[in-house]
């Protein structure tokens, strides 16, 4: 990221550090709390005023057209994509199963679909919006984002004790639902195409910190890091002691042990810099 914002290392390992140091601080304050809108500052308090402001009509009308008084996905060919043959099908027939076990099943009424662009980790996986009829009217209806979970490379690499997770979307749906103060509207699990999926309500890009915007000013950049090493510090706090993680005792002494901050910069640079690799070595295949 550093990299792509023109940042020079000096600046980079600034902002790390202040994300590391806010999230040891959280921890030893032993609290799991959450970002109010009223104390918010600088970048982060004007992306939570920005997603106050914003309505259901308005968020649509930025992913959808009206045709024939009906909203269709707009294929726009950067955040969506037509789909391929038979998965129209496919997901139909999903949808109508999965909304006859719902206690609203007209909520999730399939009104249109597409694939989806999103994500660097998510290139190349299957990945669909959903447009369903919602609360009614063309002004009312959600967007659905369901994704293709294959599992974590992380597990590739190290053999700790896991929960018994009936799929990977599962794993991924409890962990959110545990780590977040308030995890994302409709968020579950579910199997389609015998593959692992999680679907939740689509959230606007916007709705996320813009780094770019403040590239100049590193005073604010590293208040907005602070922020997010709390949120992360707060979200240990808020799961430990569930399905046999570490408690928060453990958490805590974790947070005020020394050395390994200085360790994880270093892991960090070196990964940044096989990650640059393998996308000069990708680019060059490409061309």
């Amino acid at each position: 990221t550093g990299q792509c914002l023109s940042m020079n290392g000096k600046t980079v390992t600034a902002l790390m550090r202040a994300f590391l140091e806010s999230y040891t601080a959280a921890l030893r304050q032993r609290k799991a709390r959450w970002v109010e809108r009223a104390t918010a500052q600088g970048m982060i308090r004007t992306l939570l005023l920005r997603v106050k402001k914003r309505n259901r009509k308005e968020f649509l009308n930025t992913r959808t057209t009206l045709l024939n008084g009906r909203r269709r996905l707009l294929l726009d060919g950067k955040r969506a994509l037509a789909l391929g043959r038979g998965e129209r099908t496919m997901l139909q027939e999903f949808m109508a199963k999965f909304a006859a076990k719902q206690a609203k099943p007209e909520f999730f009424r399939l009104e249109d679909a597409a694939r989806r662009i999103a994500g660097t980790g998510s290139l190349g996986l299957d990945r669909f919006v959903l447009l369903v009829a919602g609360r009614g009217g063309v002004n009312s209806h959600f967007l659905l984002d369901l994704k293709y979970q294959p599992g974590s490379c992380v597990m590739l690499h190290h053999h700790l004790p896991q929960p018994a997770w009936a799929s990977e979307a599962e794993r991924v749906a409890v962990t959110q639902h545990d780590v977040q103060a308030v995890p994302p509207a409709l968020l579950c699990a579910v199997r389609m195409d015998r593959k692992s999926w999680l679907m939740q309500e689509l959230r606007p890009t916007t709705d996320r910190l813009n780094i770019d915007s403040g590239r100049d000013d590193l005073a604010g950049l590293a208040n907005a890091f602070r922020t997010l090493g709390d949120v992360v510090a707060w979200g240990n706090l808020r799961a430990a002691g569930w399905r046999g993680s570490a408690g928060a005792e453990e958490v805590i002494a974790f947070g005020n042990q020394r050395g390994w901050a200085a360790d994880l910069l270093e892991v960090a640079r070196d990964r940044a810099q096989c990650t640059l690799e393998q996308w000069r070595e990708f680019s060059e295949q490409q061309s």
